[in-house]
């Protein structure tokens, strides 16, 4: 995956992040993003390059989830 898609994943999920109190299928989407980014970073090799910008980027918003965890639940609970 090319950097500027990976780039582009991250906006998308930036976007569910901004948005938690969205429907269930937008969590759910957003659940699918962060999955793909995962499974992104954990197929990186030492000789792949991304920019430190753009793990700043998951890491923080991955640290809003993580404060927003109730938010989360909320909508998830909403649509169960």
């Amino acid at each position: 995956m090319s950097v500027t898609v990976f780039e582009r994943l991250v906006h998308t999920y930036y976007g569910y992040v901004a948005d938690l109190e969205g429907s269930g299928v937008a969590v759910l989407d957003l659940l699918f993003v962060r999955d793909k980014i995962q499974a992104v970073l954990h197929q990186l090799t030492p000789d792949t390059a991304l920019p430190t910008s753009l793990y700043a980027c998951i890491d923080a918003l991955a640290a809003l989830l993580r404060e927003e965890r109730s938010t989360f639940l909320m909508v998830v609970g909403k649509e169960a």
